[in-house]
């Protein structure tokens, strides 16, 4: 008998303890997920992967339940970001490219950098349109039309100072920046 309660402790310790544990933190993390967030896309995507977890655990997959729950945690620290994008202005405020796909074209970007309180940098992950990879940079190019290119170039050139140099803020809350400039919100983070 005292064999038995042993192995039933032992397996709550080690199996059921922490998948409870797992849970509750899947629980928690949605939950300031659903409180901080200003967008139906977030409260959306944070529910369905709570909804995954829920399904990982009844079926014994801890590390899929785990997997949802570092989704949960970038979503969260996605929401609480905020800061402002500014133009750069040294060395290049603007570059364009020629893609791959279109010889025949040109792809415009001005670079702008994250500026958190207290005027700072702050990184962010930001996915390369041209590469699909995530990075966690300061400072990228935001792809913009040749207008909105050469507006900013000339804005630079006429006193080598970009007066209009708020690109966009970041608000806590919500996914995405609200753009002063006209973007399609596709990135570059390599340039040279």
């Amino acid at each position: 008998m005292l064999l038995v309660a042993v192995a039933l402790f032992g397996y709550d310790a080690a199996v059921r303890a922490p998948r409870r544990a797992l849970a509750n933190d899947l629980s928690e993390t949605r939950a300031a997920v659903l409180a901080l967030s200003e967008v139906p896309e977030a409260s959306s995507r944070a529910n369905d992967l709570h909804r995954q977890a829920q399904l990982a655990l009844d079926r014994g997959d801890d590390g899929a339940a785990r997997t949802a729950l570092s989704e949960l945690e970038r979503l969260m620290s996605q929401l609480e970001a905020a800061y402002t994008l500014r133009i750069v202005t040294d060395p290049e405020t603007g570059v364009w490219r020629v893609p791959d796909v279109n010889t025949g074209a040109r792809n415009y970007y001005v670079i702008v950098e994250a500026i958190g309180s207290g005027g700072r940098r702050v990184s962010v992950p930001v996915e390369s349109e041209e590469t699909g990879v995530v990075q966690t940079v300061s400072t990228w190019g935001l792809r913009v039309d040749e207008d909105t290119f050469e507006r900013v170039r000339q804005d630079k050139l006429d006193d080598g100072i970009i007066q209009d140099d708020t690109f966009g803020v970041k608000r806590a809350g919500f996914l995405e920046p609200d753009y002063e400039y006209p973007t399609t919100g596709d990135a570059i983070t390599e340039w040279d």
